[in-house]
């Protein structure tokens, strides 16, 4: 539970704080790691779902910043969500907007979506590739967590 200074949406519990359980001395930071990166997975969930509860559900996710550069975090989102994911190459996408805003600023290009064109690049996808009954084992597990924060 990586609840450090508590958790934001959609649970809004500035009490709740970080738990690592199941720890043994086979545990090393590999497992710490990936510990965390699950659980911004299972976070994700939990805002989609809020999403969906409000008649907003999503189709699908679209990533950026530098943690998404991580190949296995992004397939983990894609496999909790059961949602496709998308991810620009270039990954610095606040970089990016404010380069499209200066080319457009000198003329380099007519719009914004004229600059997007031009610099936004490839993505790659992830599709969903993890079995409903682990997908289900995990959210409940982390449900579990949450119950206990």
């Amino acid at each position: 539970m990586p609840a450090l200074s508590g958790l934001g949406a959609p649970h809004w519990r500035s009490d709740a704080r970080g738990v690592f359980a199941g720890l043994s001395f086979a545990s090393g930071r590999a497992q710490i790691a990936r510990a965390g990166l699950e659980a911004m997975a299972h976070q994700t969930h939990d805002l989609a779902e809020a999403f969906a509860a409000d008649g907003a559900a999503w189709a699908s996710l679209k990533i950026d910043g530098g943690m998404s550069a991580n190949n296995w975090m992004a397939q983990d989102l894609a496999n909790v969500m059961n949602l496709p994911v998308e991810r620009p190459e270039f990954v610095e996408t606040t970089a990016l907007g404010a380069a499209m805003l200066a080319g457009v600023g000198v003329g380099m290009f007519m719009s914004l979506e004229e600059a997007a064109q031009s610099m936004r690049g490839a993505v790659d996808h992830f599709v969903p590739q993890m079995d409903a009954e682990t997908r289900e084992d995990r959210l409940a597990r982390w449900r579990r967590a949450l119950a206990a924060a």
